[in-house]
């Protein structure tokens, strides 16, 4: 039992033009961005991110849901909370002109072939992106048959590659891949076009989803989690599977969560949270 790149019928996962060159060692940072995939990448995903925000910022509804969840605040945190709103929009008029000649590309799919080409190179953070699906997309791609395939080969690849690299968020997104209670994974998919499709396209890497990977990574991550309480919840989460899996493959999930958590995650108690959003970083 090791999660990752199942046999499968969609012949290119033995094409070694698309291989990814794994993660060294038991780290999840991501190398220099000094390859020019990983330029490209990180300067239209920046543009994304600040172009959410213009948006939000826009949005009469912000500043009302905004007034209503201070409603309890303080004076100082209320003029605290309008200082640093302030000098994030000031720094996205700021950063604007960096972002010429991409506007064009912020929402044209554009950003998901430039983080593929980036984690081919060895990017983390751009192959963990890719897999997350967070990207605005097009419901025309979204539906695709043939770049969900594609999608899915290569993150199947990337996937594995981050497990062996010791990288937690690649764990965040198996645990989606391989869950076998995600709704999104039966029929079309749904979402709303120009935002990212995120677990519809993730539950479609492992269509079946399989609650014994699951619950070895759910075991994984209770190791790895750096406060009881935190491996506790996770513990009651791993708890609500175990009846779907015998007592033969508990014992093997558990084995491969021990071995894998010493061998590749180096024994760090150091896991990161939930998933997080690629098109809302800073």
């Amino acid at each position: 039992f090791v999660p990752g790149v199942e046999t499968s019928n969609d012949g290119a996962l033995g094409d070694p033009e698309h291989e990814v060159t794994p993660a060294k060692g038991p780290s999840s940072a991501s190398p220099p961005a000094s390859t020019g995939a990983s330029q490209a990448y990180e300067r239209l995903r920046k543009c994304i991110s600040d172009d959410n925000k213009r948006r939000l910022f826009a949005n009469p509804k912000y500043a009302s849901m905004r007034a209503q969840g201070m409603r309890s605040s303080t004076a100082a945190q209320r003029a605290e909370a309008d200082r640093l709103l302030a000098a994030e929009k000031q720094t996205l008029e700021r950063d604007f002109p960096l972002c010429e000649g991409q506007q064009q590309h912020l929402r044209d799919d554009s950003i998901y072939e430039l983080a593929l080409r980036a984690a081919l190179a060895g990017d983390n953070e751009a192959a963990y992106c890719y897999i997350a699906a967070d990207f605005p997309m097009s419901l025309k791609r979204a539906q695709d048959p043939v770049a969900l395939d594609r999608y899915r080969v290569h993150a199947r690849r990337m996937m594995q590659a981050g497990l062996d690299g010791g990288d937690w968020r690649m764990v965040e997104v198996a645990l989606v891949a391989y869950n076998p209670m995600e709704e999104t994974r039966q029929g079309p998919v749904a979402f709303n076009e120009g935002e990212g499709p995120r677990y519809a396209w993730m539950a479609r890497i492992f269509p079946k989803g399989d609650a014994e990977r699951v619950y070895g990574l759910m075991l994984l991550q209770s190791l790895g989690s750096p406060t009881q309480v935190e491996s506790e919840s996770v513990e009651i989460g791993a708890s609500r599977l175990r009846d779907w899996i015998s007592d033969d493959q508990a014992d093997k999930a558990e084995q491969w969560a021990k071995e894998i958590f010493s061998s590749r995650f180096g024994g760090r108690r150091d896991r990161k949270g939930d998933l997080s959003s690629c098109s809302w970083l800073g």
